[in-house]
């Protein structure tokens, strides 16, 4: 992996982040998979809908970890199945208790999924999301009723060596998405 250039300070781990591409197959123990789903928990949500599902599959579990690697796109396939743990990440779009939609779970599950993230970092595991997947065959794998969306699918693990990992994509620059907004209509 090349240095990226931070230009503002960022909390260590957010400048730690990156997505490996290859993936030792080494184990993640059990109570450290379950730190991770600690820290989705404790993010915030619309209404604390807490509108995110997680299912996912340890390598070793060869039957269940294949099959979620089949709902993934082919380029996707090659490298997620090295990775010590797959999962899919679903938003509830709609719960009895809130039976209108539930327009931002989409973005809360994204949170949630940040959050997973690094927490997964903070003990050298490192996580890839992938939206290149087969979004009808998830939800029929999965058995999803109508409310339920497979969003995106991560690949978490043990990076391979720094150095046999593909070279990063240059970050935009600040200037491209962020702007002062101004009455006047004017940025």
């Amino acid at each position: 992996m090349s240095e990226q250039i931070i230009h503002y300070p960022v909390l260590p781990l957010i400048a730690q982040r990156w997505s490996p591409r290859s993936f030792v197959p080494d184990p993640i123990p059990e109570d450290l998979v379950n730190s991770l789903f600690e820290a989705a928990r404790w993010t915030p949500s619309s209404y604390n809908a807490q509108p995110w599902r997680y299912l996912y599959a340890h390598h070793e579990d060869d039957a269940a970890f294949q099959a979620l690697i089949q709902c993934l796109n082919p380029t996707n396939q090659i490298w997620a199945q090295h990775a010590g743990l797959l999962i899919a990440c679903i938003a509830e779009t709609s719960n009895p208790d809130r039976p209108h939609l539930n327009r931002h779970a989409y973005y809360d599950l994204g949170a949630a999924n940040f959050a997973l993230t690094l927490q997964a970092l903070e003990f050298g595991i490192y996580v890839r999301q992938m939206g290149g997947f087969n979004q009808d065959h998830a939800r029929s794998l999965l058995q999803l009723p109508p409310h339920q969306d497979p969003v995106v699918f991560l690949a978490a693990g043990y990076p391979q060596e720094l150095n046999d990992q593909p070279p990063v994509k240059v970050r935009k620059s600040q200037k491209h998405w962020a702007m002062a907004f101004k009455a006047d209509g004017n940025r």
